[in-house]
């Protein structure tokens, strides 16, 4: 079962699954490979495990910039409607600011 020390994630989403930054862009990887989403038209979801072709949640085969605002509005929204307010704020600034400096060290290291 993958996890943050083994995918080196920013974070374990509450409701999902670990979440990443690569290039600038965030998106998620799954908790059984710590791999990112593909789309699979015989896929009872439509989106499966990349490593293992499970089917998973389509909300995992998201993914948006760093640096888009309405993105990471709609991210909280999200967590909002299953965690509450405070908690899903606090998160959400947390994983974007983590995310910002994980690009720019990926950027530096380039």
């Amino acid at each position: 079962m993958a996890n943050l020390v083994s995918t080196n994630a920013l974070a374990d989403d509450p409701i999902g699954g670990l979440i990443t930054v690569t290039d600038a862009m965030v998106h998620y990887l799954t908790r059984c490979c710590g791999a990112s989403a593909k789309g699979s038209a015989n896929s009872a979801t439509g989106v499966v495990c990349r490593g293992c072709y499970r089917d998973i949640d389509p909300e995992l085969g998201g993914a948006w910039m760093v640096d888009d605002t309405d993105a990471w509005q709609r991210y909280e929204a999200r967590l909002v409607s299953h965690l509450g307010g405070s908690y899903a704020a606090t998160f959400t600034e947390r994983l974007r600011a983590r995310a910002i400096e994980r690009t720019h060290s990926q950027a530096g290291a380039s």
